[in-house]
C-alpha cells in the first residue's frame, strides 16, 4: 500500500480543492467521477500489491522446488513447482505462457521420478501454450522439446528423441547468449542421442568440442558421456579416465551425497564388470545402494538398476575351480544369487507386483518403466538357461526343465514388452532400430526352447521356437500392415483418414527434400532449417492424430496392437499333401574362431520338425561367393574356377539348407522363410548334386528349381495372414517408359546423375503378356508417374518394366524411373519407395520387371529393404520381384510364359517355375547360366489368381457324369415299365 498512499493523498486534495460538495447536495456527476477514478487507481494498486507478492512468492516456490530436486526430494520439489504453477494460473490464467515455466519444471521431476507418461503430458502441454500464443517458437518451447526428447530417450525411441532435441537446438539458437545453458544440454542430449544409435565417432566429435565451452555444472555430464562413448570405442582407459573426472566432478558441485553419484557409480561400475574387475565394481554398486533409497523409493526405475547391478554382479563373476563339479557348485550359487537380485528388480519396476520367487512373472500392468523392464527379463531369462544348462550337464533332467520352462516364459514376456514398444513408436527409424537391437532376445529364446526339446522330444517346444523366430521376423512391416488393418476396420472416418495420408504425403515430401538439400554441393542452412521444422511440425501433427485414434476408436487401438503371429499348427492345417514350408533362423558366429548356429523349421501337412546345426565362417563365406557369382554382370566371360567355386558353394548349402529335410519334400512345393544373410540366397540355383566339374555345363545341374516351385516370404504371418481380397475392376496395368541414354536423369535426393539406357524387349514383352490377360498399356512417353500413382489402385496386376535406382543407405529414397516427366508436370518421374508405401493398392499381384527390385539394404530383424517390400506394404499380397537386371531376350521369354501358365489357373509360384523350366529346356549349356533365368523371384501369396482349366474339365466330366447316369435311371425306369 505504501506506493498506493501518495496517489489516493493527490487525489484527496484535488476533490476537496474543486468543491464537489455544494450546498450539502451531493453532485452525482463528480461522485461518479470518483467512483471510476478510485476503480482505475485505487483497486488496481491492490491488485498489483497482490499480484506482485504471489509473483514473488511463485518465483520463490520454483527456486525452493529446484534445489529440493537437486538433493533427490523429488515428492517435495512436485509440491513446491505445482503450488508455483497455480499460483501463475490465477495470476495471468490458463492459456499464458508464463506456465511454461514450472510446467518444464514438473515435466523434469515426473521424469525422475519415473512417471515419463505424466512427464509427455506436462510437455505436450507447454507444446500447446506456445503454439497458441504469439510466441511459438520462444525459448520455452525449445526447453519443453529439450525434455521431451529426454523421455523419448530413456523409453528407447531414440530417433523420435533425436527429432525433438535438434528442434530445440533450433529454437534455442535464436537467442544463443540468453540460453547459453540450455544450448549446451540440447547438444549434450544429441551427442548421447548419436551414441545410442551407434555414432561413436560423432558423438565423440561432439562431445570433444563441447569441453571447450561447456559450463561446470555440465562438465560432470559431459565426462560421463565420453565415458560411455571411449567405452564403446574400446578405450577402456580413456573411459575410466572420463568416469572418475564425472564422479569427481559431481563430488566437488553437490557433495559426497547427490542424486547424480547413483548413475555414475553405476555405469563406471558396467564398465569394471566388463573387464572383470570385478571387486573394485562391487564396491561401486555398494556405493550407489547406500544413496538410492535417500533420493528414491522401493519402486523405482533407479532403484531397480541398483538391484540389477548387483544381478550382473553374480551373473558375470567368475567361479574358478579346479574341480569342475566344484566349479558347478560356485557356479549355480552365483547364478542364485544374481536371480534373487533380478527378481527384487522386476518388484522394483512394477507397482503391482511384489512376489519374490524367482519362477514368478509380473502381469505386464502399472509397469513403471517398460524398457527397463525388457532388459531385466532378459538377463532373469538369461540366468535362469544357465542353470538349465548346468543341470542337464548333471543329468538332473527335472531341474533342467523347470529352469528352462521359466527362462522360455520370462523370453515370452520380454517379447510381449518389446511389441509394444515397437508397436507405441511412431517413428519408423525407432521401430527399425528397437527389433535390430533386440536380435539377440530373439536368438537367446529360440536356443531355449531348442533344449527343452531336445530333452523332451515334445513338440510344444519346437512350436514355441517358431513362434519366436517369426515374432523376430519383418516385425516392422508386420507392425505398419497391421496399422493400416486396424485404419481400415477400425470405424475411423473417412476425412480423418484423408487427414492421416495428407500428413503423411507432407513428412515424406520434407524428408526427401531434407535429404536432398544436406547432401548437396553447398548446403543451405536456411533451407536446412526451413525443411526440418516442417518436417518436426508434420511429425507432431500425424503423433497427435495417432493419439486421438487410439484414444477415441478402442476397436482400432485393440487390431494395432494386436500380438499374434501364425503358428506352426496354424500352418500345418492349411498346408496341402503337395505344399510344405522351411523357416530359417541364423545365429551368426560372433568371430572367426567361434560357433554359429542355424535353426531350419519344416512344416508339412504331416509333421513339424526343427533342425539345429552347428556353423562356422564357413557357412557366411559360401553364402557370398554364391551371391557374387549369381550378380555378377560379366556372366558372359564366366571362368572355370568361378564355375568349380559356384558349384562347389551351391552344393554346400544344400546340405545345410535343404538335405536335412528333404524326403519330407518330395513333390512338394516349398515356401521359404529366409533369416538374415540367408534372405540373399535364392535357392532355386541351389544344386542337389555335384557334377563332374571337368567342363562348364549349366544346362545339366541338378538345380533345385527342377524338384521344387519356391515361392519367398518376410515372415509366415505375413504369407499366411494377408488380407483375402477380390478382383479389383481392370485386370493389368503395364507401364514401360521410354529412356534415351544421351538425356541425363537425375537423382535429385542424392545428386548423382544416371544415364539410362532403353529397354528394347519391353515392347516385345508387353505384347507377349497381352495375349493372355486384357491390359491397358502405357508405354514411352505416355509412362508418367502421374497417371501411375492416378489409376494404379484400379488394378488387379500391376507389371512394371523399368529401370530402378538403388539407394543402399536410405532404403525408402529408392525409387522405380518413369518417362521424362511432360512439360508443367509436378511429378519429376520418379517414383520414390515412401511414395509407394502411401499408396493403396487393391492389387492381388505387382510384376517389378525392373532393375534389382528385390535387392536393398539388409536391415537386422526385418530382412531386405527392397522396392518389392514398399508393395507389400501398399496393399499387394504377393510381387514377382527381380534379383538384378535380367537379361533382355531370356527376361521376355520368362515373362512370356509366366503369364500364359497364370492364365491357365496355375499358382504364380508354379507358373514362375515352368517358365524358368522351359528357358533351361531351350538353352545352350552357356544361355542355362543361372543368371539368365534366375533373376526372378515370387514373394507373398502365391495362390493362383485363375481358376484353372483342369477344374472346368472335372467340373463338366461331374456333370456329363451326372447326366449319364440320370439317363441310365431313366430308361431303366422306362424299360421296366414295359416289362409289366
Amino acid at each position: 500500500m505504501k506506493k498506493v498512499t501518495p496517489v489516493l493523498r493527490k487525489f484527496l486534495n484535488i476533490f476537496f480543492e474543486m468543491k464537489l460538495f455544494s450546498s450539502n447536495k451531493l453532485n452525482i456527476r463528480y461522485l461518479l467521477f470518483v467512483f471510476f477514478f478510485m476503480k482505475l487507481l485505487v483497486l488496481p494498486g491492490f491488485v498489483r500489491a497482490d499480484r506482485g507478492q504471489d509473483s514473488i512468492r511463485a518465483a520463490r516456490l520454483q527456486k525452493e522446488g529446484i534445489s529440493a530436486g537437486k538433493k533427490g526430494d523429488f515428492e517435495s520439489a512436485l509440491e513446491k513447482f505445482t503450488e508455483a504453477y497455480l499460483l501463475r494460473e490465477k495470476m495471468y490464467g490458463s492459456t499464458s505462457i508464463k506456465l511454461a515455466s514450472p510446467l518444464n519444471n514438473m515435466g523434469v521431476t515426473y521424469k525422475n521420478l519415473g512417471n515419463f507418461e505424466k512427464a509427455i503430458e506436462v510437455y505436450k502441454r507447454i507444446e500447446s501454450l506456445c503454439l497458441q500464443s504469439a510466441l511459438p517458437n520462444s525459448a520455452d518451447l525449445g526447453i519443453a522439446y529439450t525434455n521431451l526428447g529426454n523421455i523419448y530417450r530413456l523409453n528407447g525411441d531414440y530417433n523420435q528423441a533425436l527429432e525433438y532435441q535438434k528442434n530445440a537446438l533450433q529454437i534455442l539458437r535464436k537467442d544463443s547468449l540468453k540460453f547459453s545453458s540450455n544450448l549446451q544440454i540440447s547438444k549434450l542430449n544429441i551427442s548421447e542421442i548419436n551414441l545410442k544409435l551407434g555414432r561413436t565417432k560423432e558423438s565423440i566429435q561432439m562431445a570433444k568440442l563441447l569441453l571447450n565451452y561447456i559450463s561446470d555444472d555440465l562438465r560432470p555430464n559431459l565426462y560421463d558421456l565420453l565415458a560411455q562413448a571411449y567405452l564403446k570405442a574400446g578405450d577402456t582407459d580413456l573411459a575410466e579416465k572420463n568416469y572418475l573426472m564425472a564422479i569427481k566432478s559431481w563430488t566437488k558441485i553437490y557433495g559426497d551425497n547427490n542424486v547424480e553419484l547413483i548413475s555414475e557409480y553405476l555405469s563406471y561400475s558396467s564398465m569394471l564388470l566388463s573387464i572383470k574387475q570385478f571387486d573394485k565394481a562391487l564396491l561401486l554398486i555398494q556405493k550407489a545402494d547406500n544413496l538410492v533409497l535417500n533420493f528414491y523409493n522401493r519402486k523405482s526405475v533407479q532403484y531397480s538398476e541398483v538391484l540389477l547391478s548387483f544381478g550382473d554382479y553374480y551373473y558375470l563373476k567368475d567361479a574358478v575351480s579346479a574341480q569342475i563339479d566344484d566349479f558347478r557348485k560356485k557356479r549355480k550359487e552365483s547364478l542364485s544369487k544374481s536371480l534373487k537380485y533380478y527378481q527384487d528388480a522386476i518388484v522394483a519396476l512394477v507397482d503391482s507386483f511384489s512376489n519374490t520367487d524367482i519362477f514368478a512373472n509380473p502381469q505386464l500392468d502399472n509397469v513403471i518403466s517398460e524398457i527397463q523392464l525388457v532388459e531385466v527379463m532378459k538377463k532373469k531369462a538369461l540366468a535362469l538357461d544357465k542353470l538349465g544348462n548346468i543341470y542337464e550337464s548333471e543329468l538332473d533332467r527335472r531341474n533342467a526343465i523347470r529352469y528352462y520352462e521359466s527362462s522360455l516364459n520370462s523370453y515370452a514376456l520380454a517379447m510381449d514388452l518389446i511389441h509394444r514398444l515397437q508397436t507405441g513408436f511412431e517413428n519408423e527409424d525407432s521401430r527399425l532400430f528397437l527389433a535390430q537391437n533386440q536380435q539377440a532376445t530373439f536368438q537367446e529364446a529360440i536356443g531355449t526352447a531348442y533344449n527343452l526339446f531336445k530333452i523332451t522330444k515334445d513338440n510344444r517346444y519346437s512350436q514355441k521356437a517358431f513362434e519366436f523366430s517369426e515374432r523376430s521376423k519383418s516385425s516392422n512391416l508386420l507392425v505398419s500392415l497391421r496399422d493400416i488393418k486396424a485404419k481400415e476396420f477400425g470405424g475411423i472416418s473417412d476425412s480423418l483418414l484423408e487427414k492421416e495420408s495428407e500428413y503423411k504425403s507432407y513428412i515424406a515430401t520434407y524428408k526427401s527434400k531434407l535429404f536432398e538439400e544436406t547432401h548437396a554441393e553447398n548446403v543451405d542452412s536456411q533451407r536446412v532449417n526451413l525443411f526440418s521444422s516442417k518436417l518436426f511440425k508434420y511429425n507432431e501433427e500425424y503423433n497427435r492424430l495417432i493419439d486421438s485414434f487410439e484414444k477415441n476408436y478402442p476397436r482400432y487401438y485393440s487390431l494395432k496392437y494386436e500380438n499374434k503371429v501364425i503358428d506352426a499348427l496354424q500352418i500345418k492345417s492349411r498346408l496341402n499333401q503337395r505344399q510344405a514350408l522351411l523357416e530359417y533362423y541364423l545365429k551368426n558366429p560372433e568371430n572367426e574362431t567361434s560357433e554359429g548356429e542355424l535353426y531350419l523349421f519344416a512344416i508339412t501337412a504331416d509333421s513339424i520338425s526343427l533342425y539345429k546345426q552347428s556353423i562356422d565362417g564357413e557357412f557366411g563365406r559360401r553364402i557370398q561367393t554364391f551371391h557374387d557369382f549369381l550378380i555378377s554382370s560379366d556372366y558372359l566371360n564366366t571362368q572355370k574356377s568361378d564355375y568349380v567355386n559356384y558349384i562347389n558353394s551351391a552344393y554346400y548349402l544344400y546340405e545345410k539348407l535343404i538335405q536335412p529335410v528333404s524326403r519330407k519334400l518330395v513333390g512338394k512345393s516349398l515356401t521359404i522363410i529366409p533369416h538374415d544373410k540367408l534372405s540373399y540366397v535364392p535357392f532355386d540355383a541351389l544344386i542337389s548334386e555335384k557334377p563332374d566339374t571337368l567342363r562348364m555345363n549349366f544346362r545339366d545341374l541338378k538345380y533345385l528349381i527342377r524338384d521344387y516351385s519356391i515361392n519367398y516370404g518376410y515372415s509366415a504371418t505375413l504369407v499366411y495372414d494377408a488380407i483375402k481380397k477380390k478382383r479389383a475392376a481392370r485386370r493389368l496395368l503395364i507401364f514401360s517408359p521410354e529412356y534415351n541414354y544421351q538425356e541425363a536423369r537425375k537423382d535429385i535426393e542424392t545428386g548423382k546423375t544416371y544415364h539410362l539406357s532403353p529397354l528394347p524387349g519391353s515392347k516385345n514383352e508387353i505384347k507377349a503378356i497381352s495375349n493372355y490377360i486384357s491390359a491397358d498399356s502405357f508405354t514411352d512417353q505416355n509412362a508418367q508417374e502421374s497417371t501411375f500413382k492416378k489409376d494404379a489402385g484400379n488394378f488387379d496386376i500391376l507389371h512394371l518394366a523399368m529401370h530402378t535406382i538403388i539407394n543402399d543407405s536410405i532404403p525408402m529414397l529408392s525409387k522405380l524411373v518413369f518417362s521424362t516427366p511432360l512439360v508443367n508436370s509436378s511429378d519429376d518421374g520418379n517414383l520414390n519407395a515412401y511414395e509407394i508405401y502411401n499408396m493403396k493398392l487393391n492389387a492381388r499381384l505387382a510384376v517389378l520387371s525392373a532393375c534389382e527390385t528385390g535387392s536393398g539394404k539388409l536391415q537386422g530383424g526385418e530382412g531386405v529393404m527392397s522396392m518389392a517390400r514398399g508393395f507389400i506394404y501398399a496393399g499387394c499380397p504377393s510381387v514377382i520381384m527381380t534379383l538384378w537386371q535380367v537379361e533382355d531376350k531370356s527376361g521376355v521369354k520368362i515373362m512370356d510364359d509366366f503369364y500364359r501358365y497364370l492364365s491357365k489357373g496355375k499358382r504364380k509360384d508354379e507358373a514362375l517355375r515352368m517358365a524358368k523350366l522351359n528357358h533351361l529346356k531351350n538353352s545352350d549349356p552357356l544361355t542355362a547360366h543361372p543368371h539368365f533365368w534366375l533373376g526372378y523371384v515370387s514373394i507373398g501369396n502365391a495362390e493362383p489368381l485363375y481358376t484353372s482349366n483342369d477344374v472346368y474339365f472335372v467340373i463338366f466330366l461331374l456333370i456329363t457324369l451326372l447326366i449319364l447316369f440320370a439317363d441310365y435311371h431313366f430308361r431303366r425306369k422306362r424299360w421296366k415299365t414295359k416289362q409289366k
